[in-house]
């Protein structure tokens, strides 16, 4: 049994010479050879030949010659052991950065209408998730989440969650939850950026199904509240009854 039973096909092949160019028939078999790679799950590599062909039910000479063109375009490569590879295939099929993830989280919000009504509120987001990316990607450099604790459902934030969404707890696996509010509490993530970012998902229609969903909103939440705060700064003490105290007229 495989241990994937997907694989990534990037858009950009509709544009690549080395696959535009291809027949129909070698098409088809690069496509199935990354399948098979993807199925094997091993850095891109692929059985043998004879295992191939008997699982594509083609020809075991054809379908080598076959793999040698493949091999000549630099799709596949031969190692020095005598094992095909489904070049780079490994480095196209590696999980990305949670940083890179944002983005796209970010530009797929966009899509579907979500913009701010001033400029200024604009920039402000935009400098809040450089600063979510850039923590994200000194997290994945640190590994930090090989030092996990527990997951209690006493603790504030599992239980707003869980009050909020009706999700069970560790729903996916309790790992999972542990690493989501280890993430959380890092932030500094409190009762009230959760609830306004489970608002926030809720409102576009985004499927939340377990706390780990809700990590880079709730960051991002968190972010534009100390974003406010800051902004604020003195101001906040003229409001009120004597916040005319001290004015010069």
């Amino acid at each position: 049994m495989s241990s994937r039973y997907w694989i990534k096909l990037y858009h950009e092949i509709l544009d690549d010479p080395k696959m535009g160019r291809l027949s129909d028939t070698f098409f088809r078999r690069v496509i199935e050879l990354f399948l098979i790679a993807g199925d094997v799950d091993h850095e891109g590599q692929l059985p043998p030949i004879a295992d191939i062909a008997w699982r594509l039910r083609v020809d075991e000479e054809a379908l080598e010659g076959q793999m040698n063109e493949l091999r000549a375009l630099g799709i596949l490569t031969l190692n020095a052991s005598g094992v095909w590879i489904v070049t780079h295939f490994k480095q196209r099929q590696s999980a990305e950065p949670p940083y890179k993830r944002m983005r796209k989280y970010r530009e797929a919000l966009q899509k579907a209408g979500n913009r701010y009504d001033h400029v200024t509120n604009r920039n402000a987001d935009i400098d809040i998730d450089r600063d979510v990316e850039e923590e994200q990607e000194k997290e994945e450099d640190a590994e930090e989440e090989n030092t996990v604790s527990g997951c209690s459902p006493e603790d504030e934030l599992v239980e707003t969650f869980v009050k909020h969404t009706r999700i069970p707890l560790h729903t996916g696996g309790e790992d999972l939850w542990a690493r989501a509010l280890a993430r959380l509490k890092k932030a500094g993530v409190e009762k009230d950026d959760l609830i306004n970012a489970l608002g926030e998902c809720a409102g576009k229609g985004i499927v939340i199904a377990n706390l780990g969903s809700v990590v880079n909103p709730a960051i991002i939440s968190m972010a534009r509240r100390k974003a406010r705060e800051e902004a604020e700064g003195p101001a906040k003490f003229l409001r009120g009854e004597y916040g005319h105290v001290g004015r010069h007229e």
